[in-house]
């Protein structure tokens, strides 16, 4: 009588029906409201990709503008000096040389094409603002002292004097002096080399020497800044976005700001740093970067910052820009968040709208369906009420089933029967944890085993190689018959001790002991040192060995020790299965594998391949599987089958890659190594 007015209380006081739809209504709500948390965390990480891919795009189109601009003086200075060395221009004959760059002007967009002798003498053309072609020279036959400059027409003849200019040196000017001091090609960051200009200019300057080694003259191509300013300026960085280029003091070379005196003839040389600038934007860009870095020469790659303006947020990307030559600037493009907010903040509130419909929606539909499930209920209730009033013998069912009066043999028998398969699975889920315990235990005491075996045996095996090697010391006391057979003696215990100790790493890997000390390490360096450890046999079989290298240095975040064993476990691959031919090793770098955000750093690659045998498609997969025996390898190639499967478990443990391609039987074979960048210390 107690358990039924128990019961009889409770259904008062909470119904079936509000028992299903309070929890389905606390999970919509717990579902709707974690949309619109994750829908807001990943409008927040689309702002940070599309900025990131944004910047990186524009930073792009900028680096190989420069590369293209810059490019123009590099093959000018070349066509002159060939065309010099080779007779087709003399440049002592100055009004000859004033034609050949007259000409070049009309094809190539320069600022500036001239030349200066090393006894003083200089002829140049420069072009105005305007477009227009201005002649400058100084001419000893005409006047030792002064410099003329002439307006040319539209045909390169010379209309009118312009200017004329006393006590004019041009070997005085930077890029004369420094090309001379460097004997080679040099960028200086000035203004159009010619008297009376003051055009902010970067100019290219190349020495010239006869047979004898004595110094010609120097050519010069100046290429205008504010060509650079005009290209930056028709790029669309977002709403309000802008790009800047730098050198590493700070100054401003271009920007598509407002700092219009980039582009004008009357700023004072050498700039304005860009913390000074005029443009609030890229003032604040440049402050932040000398604050983040202290000092600019720091950023050796592409980094990726925020600053705040006036209250928000600004996406910053800084680059360098290195020409062979020497310049070495940095292109910052900064992009406000708020361009990127408003779509954001629009998708948000739809998708908040959307769920609070959708939570309207599912709640009336769970109410519906609680109504579906309540009604049978209550009729299959009604009907055990009545059936306990006919058989006054029904007892309560166990409390652990459910706590409802239950009056009907089947349902007992049900639970019953519930109770003992739940009962057996528990038992037998118990001896399944039992056996798993005693197949780990048994798997480590083998591991313990083969790594005791194989620490017992390589003392032993050292010490045969040891004696078979003090027997070949002494040759003159064996016949050659004898010093073979302890020359085999020592490779064979070599291999042997290889043997134990590929088996001993698998072993510490296996049971966790072996770790990674994870560095920058120099892949060069480290295959410089592996081919030659394997310089010999590779002699012996005169094979021959070729490299391709990715422009050093190229440094991976690797274990120094298991990168150089898995190196070695590869090139000996390589040679004990290529009878002729060549191995080919390869480094490279390549976007990240499986990945797709712009910040992330690209991979490296290692690639060794041979002519050898290769291997069946079917058979590939068993590469990497210790003890694994491939079908069709020669008997005298066949091994342990442990060193791939040793190479493949020290990459993993480097947060690597390693895989294996063969087009199948003769075909030669390639391993590919994968491993993430590192940064050099």
């Amino acid at each position: 009588m107690f358990h039924r007015s128990l019961v009889t209380a409770l259904s008062k006081r909470f119904s079936l029906r509000t028992a299903i739809a309070i929890p389905f209504a606390l999970q919509l709500v717990a579902f709707t409201g974690l949309v619109g948390y994750l829908s807001y965390q990943q409008g927040q990480q689309a702002i940070l990709d599309l900025g990131t891919q944004l910047q990186d795009q524009v930073s792009r189109r900028i680096v190989q503008h420069l590369e293209d601009y810059l490019e123009t003086p590099n093959q000018l200075t070349a066509l002159n000096a060939a065309a010099i060395e080779a007779g087709t221009l003399d440049p002592t004959n100055l009004a000859d040389t004033a034609e050949y760059f007259w000409q070049q002007m009309q094809v190539f967009e320069v600022s500036d094409l001239n030349f200066t002798s090393s006894d003083g003498e200089f002829v140049g053309i420069y072009r105005r603002n305007d477009g227009r072609l201005v002649l400058t020279e100084r001419n000893f036959d005409r006047d030792p002292t002064r410099a003329y400059e002439y307006q040319l027409n539209r045909f390169g003849d010379r209309v009118t004097v312009l200017d004329i200019t006393d006590d004019y040196d041009p070997r005085r000017d930077r890029g004369y002096l420094q090309a001379v001091e460097a004997g080679e090609f040099v960028w200086t960051q000035g203004s159009v080399r010619s008297p009376g200009q003051n055009t902010p200019a970067v100019s290219a300057s190349y020495p010239l020497y006869d047979e004898d080694g004595d110094l010609l003259g120097v050519l010069g191509v100046d290429l205008r800044l504010s060509r650079i300013a005009q290209f930056l300026r028709t790029l669309k960085i977002g709403r309000a976005g802008q790009a800047f280029a730098i050198d590493r003091q700070g100054v401003l070379v271009a920007t598509s700001g407002t700092d219009a005196f980039l582009g004008s003839d009357d700023r004072p040389l050498g700039g304005i740093r860009a913390t000074e600038s005029r443009d609030r934007t890229v003032q604040a860009a440049a402050t932040h970067l000398i604050r983040h870095f202290d000092n600019l020469n720091q950023i050796e790659e592409t980094q990726i910052l925020r600053y705040q303006l006036q209250n928000h947020q600004y996406f910053l990307q800084v680059s360098p820009f290195r020409d062979p030559s020497g310049l070495d600037w940095l292109v910052v493009v900064t992009v406000p968040q708020a361009d990127f907010t408003s779509a954001v903040r629009r998708t948000a509130r739809v998708t908040l709208l959307l769920c609070v419909f959708g939570l309207a929606v599912a709640t009336f539909v769970g109410w519906q369906v609680s109504q579906g499930i309540v009604r049978p209920l209550q009729r299959l209730t009604e009907g055990l009420r009545k059936l306990g009033s006919q058989w006054k013998t029904l007892s309560f069912l166990d409390v652990r089933s459910g706590g409802l009066l239950l009056r009907t043999r089947e349902i007992k028998t049900l639970l019953t029967t519930f109770n003992r398969t739940a009962a057996q699975l528990q038992t037998t889920l118990a001896e399944l944890e039992s056996e798993n315990k005693a197949l780990r235990e048994t798997d480590r005491l083998k591991d313990l085993y083969l790594f005791n075996l194989a620490e017992e045996f390589q003392p032993t095996i050292q010490k045969a190689i040891d004696n078979a090697k003090a027997l070949l010391d002494r040759r003159d006391r064996y016949p050659p018959e004898d010093l073979q057979r302890f020359d085999r003696v020592v490779r064979a215990g070599t291999r042997l001790l290889e043997l134990m100790q590929e088996i001993s790493d698998l072993t510490k890997i296996h049971s966790g002991q072996l770790r990674p000390n994870l560095e920058a390490v120099d892949i060069q360096v480290c295959l410089d040192s592996i081919i030659t450890q394997h310089r010999s046999d590779l002699d012996e079989k005169s094979l021959q060995l070729s490299r391709h290298d990715f422009p050093p240095p190229l440094y991976v975040r690797a274990d120094r020790r298991m990168l150089e064993q898995v190196l070695s476990i590869v090139l000996e691959n390589a040679i004990q299965f290529t009878e002729s031919g060549e191995i080919v090793v390869r480094t490279a770098i390549t976007a990240p594998m499986g990945k797709t955000s712009y910040h992330e750093l690209p991979e490296a690659i290692i690639s060794i391949s041979d002519t050898g045998i290769g291997i069946a498609p079917d058979q590939q997969e068993k590469l990497f599987q210790p003890f694994a025996k491939l079908e069709g390898c020669p008997e005298h190639c066949r091994g342990p089958g442990l060193g791939l499967a040793v190479a493949k478990s020290l990459v993993e443990l480097m947060r690597g890659q390693i895989a294996v391609e063969s087009e199948g039987i003769d075909r030669g074979t390639t391993v590919i190594i994968v491993l993430p960048i590192g940064a050099s210390i």
